[in-house]
C-alpha cells in the first residue's frame, strides 16, 4: 500500500454539527468517512448532496480534539469503502482531505460550538 496524499484543510472546531465538505454530484446519497490518523478509528456518516452538489455531513460522533482525520466520501451504492469520489473545494478537486479538529475555548473557558462550518484549504 502506498502513501496517501490528501489535501490539507484549515482546522475545524471539534464541536461542529454540520460540516460542509465540498461539491460532488447533485442530489446524491453518500457516506462520508473520517479516519483518525493516530488511532485508525473509522467513523462513517450518511449525507446527501444538495441540488447544487454541496455535500454536508452531520457529525454524529465526537472528533478527538487536536487530532488529524483523513476524510473522504463514497456513493452509498458503492461496495468498497475506498471507492472514493472526487470532491471539489475552491479550485482543487481531490478524493480525500486531511482535517484537524480543534477544541477552542472562550474567555469563560467554555468550548465554542458551531452549527455549520465549511472546509477551507490550508
Amino acid at each position: 500500500m502506498g502513501c496517501i496524499n490528501c489535501t490539507s484543510t484549515r482546522p475545524v472546531l471539534s464541536c461542529v454539527t454540520n460540516l460542509r465538505i465540498g461539491t460532488v454530484g447533485i442530489s446524491t446519497a453518500y457516506y462520508v468517512y473520517f479516519r483518525n490518523s493516530s488511532s485508525g478509528k473509522l467513523n462513517r456518516v450518511s449525507a446527501t448532496s444538495s441540488i447544487v452538489g454541496l455535500l454536508t455531513a452531520v457529525i454524529d460522533f465526537d472528533p478527538l480534539a487536536n487530532s488529524q482525520y483523513e476524510v473522504w466520501a463514497t456513493l452509498q451504492t458503492a461496495e468498497d469503502i475506498d471507492a472514493r469520489v472526487v470532491i471539489g473545494i475552491s479550485t482543487i478537486e481531490t478524493d480525500c482531505f486531511y482535517v484537524q479538529f480543534q477544541r477552542v475555548y472562550n474567555s469563560s473557558n467554555a468550548s465554542i460550538t458551531a452549527t455549520n462550518q465549511t472546509l477551507a484549504l490550508a
